[in-house]
């Protein structure tokens, strides 16, 4: 798994990458010193149950993805079954870029879970 998160993290403007299970545990990453790994994983996880919650009462019952783009950095994140796939950049990033390594990327995943 480390090495499919430093491949993520060869992309420009990427500053970390985590694999965490729908609670919120992480199951691997590798994110830069000043990011904390705990609290990206648990408001993910939060944000994955209530976005799961409102698809839930609409009818809708699966979540591909998130992205949190904010003034100050990005948070992407991609869900399948077993895991959760984030990725935090830098502002400015090619979000197009790290969707396009996300998919590929969760995808060897999944064959590791």
């Amino acid at each position: 798994m480390k090495n499919i998160l430093n491949q993520i993290n060869d992309i420009p403007g990427v500053r970390g990458s985590l694999v965490i299970d729908k609670e919120g545990l992480v199951i691997a990453s590798n994110i830069m010193s000043g990011l904390e790994e705990r609290t990206i994983s648990a408001m993910v996880a939060s944000i994955f149950n209530q976005v799961v919650k409102s698809l839930a009462r609409g009818q809708e019952e699966q979540i591909y993805g998130v992205q949190l783009l904010a003034s100050e950095g990005n948070i992407i994140f991609l869900c399948a079954q077993h895991c959760i796939l984030i990725v935090i950049t830098e502002t400015g990033s090619n979000i197009g870029l790290v969707s396009i390594k996300m998919k590929a990327s969760l995808e060897r995943l999944m064959d590791m879970l």
